[in-house]
């Protein structure tokens, strides 16, 4: 997935939380060596009897650095409906303090031991990134857990956080990036409206926000905060043995009040589409184009799909679709192709979106188009296999050198995404993988025909 292409050009509130990539720096012969199969034999892994995980690699690749993510799930699809909003501001919201320490002691005390800490509320928990140093972590962590047990939510920071989102909201009336993401959203996976993986309109967000009230929030918390189905990832320069013991004395303890109940994506059986959304002329146009693919990111044709997308529109340069539309026709100002997937639910997602000058629109959908149908027909070359191949093993590869992506990993990924055994067998595929098989799956699956597409602020 091309996060930040889309993060440029579409607004969505999807709430998917991904782990910032390797910045591609020089690694060190040790960092070198690192793979999933080595991953899991350095990490120190235990259950407490609450039935919260943690997962640590105590290791000094950089002296006193460390990274850590705290990931707690919580809810079910039912009991949530209607409350993605909460969801988001009950865990966002637990930067601002606890009862006994306000939100900006709470900052300075976390800048003082040189730890940063990001909260994300998600539909269905609250993850916690943890990332300076390593000296630093087990009191920020200290600091965060009064924080997750005992949340001020005060009333201050609502109204900020509140009239930040209405703004953002409001905003997206007359934007056109975030008008085509809520249109195509809606379409492609049509959600009910109440439940949390919904894209819903901007009046319907609107009002869940506004109607989000102190009370309500602790009325959350209350019923859902809990560890039993979290986990703790971390690596770096720290003491193992005493963030184990403090976390079994404290996350170990802390049990779920209700039962989590997974929440699962599924495949909607649409039918093709096009849309378009009359805006105020704008300079640009943006054209979003998809389809779902009944495929997990495990499956052996969801890895051909990744290397297919590399060569055809993803990160690589050049790519098929940006040097026919962007270098030679100049149509297009962006644009991009991406695959987002699950490891547990065949819910993949095709998309291409691009910013497109208003008389260029047809042409660029066109050509867009053409280059769909003859990767349909003709597939990869074998120059554009290898070069595709050894793209995917370079950036993947790259995930298991971070401190970052690794303690991701051993949170994230070991509750809800591929184990570590699970990712070395994507590496065998990927590099086991022949021409043949790569191009039936685009063929199987890149159907021209079955495409959802938007198009905002493109001439009548």
């Amino acid at each position: 997935m091309n996060v930040s292409f889309r993060a440029r050009i579409v607004a969505t509130a999807a709430g998917l939380s991904l782990a910032s990539a390797p910045t591609g720096a020089q690694v060190s012969p040790e960092q070198a060596q690192l793979s999933p199969e080595k991953v899991d034999s350095l990490a120190r892994r235990s259950t407490f009897d609450n039935g919260f995980r943690i997962a640590l690699i105590p290791r000094t690749l950089f002296p006193d650095e460390a990274e850590a993510r705290l990931l707690l799930r919580m809810g079910s699809p039912e009991a949530t409906a209607g409350r993605a909003w909460e969801a988001r501001f009950a865990g966002r919201l637990i930067e601002a303090g606890s009862t006994t320490r306000s939100g900006a002691a709470m900052q300075a005390e976390l800048a003082r031991l040189g730890v940063r800490v990001q909260f994300t509320g998600r539909t269905d928990g609250v993850l916690v990134a943890f990332s300076g140093k390593g000296s630093g972590l087990l009191p920020a962590l200290r600091i965060v857990y009064d924080a997750l047990r005992n949340p001020a939510y005060p009333d201050s920071a609502l109204t900020a956080m509140r009239a930040t989102e209405l703004q953002r909201l409001a905003a997206g009336r007359t934007n056109t990036s975030m008008a085509a993401r809520i249109a195509f959203d809606r379409r492609l996976m049509p959600w009910p409206d109440e439940h949390p993986y919904a894209t819903t309109t901007i009046a319907h967000d609107s009002a869940q926000i506004v109607a989000i009230t102190r009370e309500r929030l602790r009325e959350y918390h209350a019923r859902f905060f809990g560890a039993t189905f979290g986990t703790l990832g971390a690596v770096g320069d720290f003491n193992g043995d005493s963030l184990q013991a403090w976390a079994s004395g404290t996350f170990g303890t802390w049990a779920s009040p209700t039962q989590f109940v997974r929440f699962a994506r599924r495949n909607f059986e649409v039918q093709a589409s096009r849309e378009d959304l009359p805006l105020p002329a704008p300079r640009n146009a943006v054209v979003i184009a998809g389809l779902q693919v009944p495929l997990r990111n495990l499956d052996r044709e969801l890895i051909a799909l990744e290397i297919v997308n590399i060569v055809f529109g993803g990160d690589f340069r050049p790519n098929r679709l940006d040097s026919r539309l962007r270098l030679q026709a100049r149509v297009v100002v962006a644009q991009s192709t991406s695959l987002l997937s699950e490891a547990r639910d065949a819910a993949t997602v095709f998309e291409y979106a691009a910013l497109v000058p208003r008389d260029s629109v047809v042409r660029a959908e066109s050509m867009f188009l053409e280059e769909l149908r003859k990767l349909a027909t003709e597939g990869l070359t074998a120059e554009e296999l290898r070069a595709g191949r050894e793209e995917w093993l370079r950036v993947h590869r790259g995930y298991f050198r971070a401190y970052n992506q690794i303690a991701h990993y051993l949170a994230v990924e070991g509750r809800e995404g591929r184990s570590m055994q699970e990712w070395a067998e994507s590496f065998r595929a990927a590099e086991s993988l022949t021409r043949e098989e790569v191009n039936a799956a685009a063929a199987r699956y890149l159907v021209p025909q079955r495409l959802v597409a938007v198009r905002a602020g493109a001439p009548e």
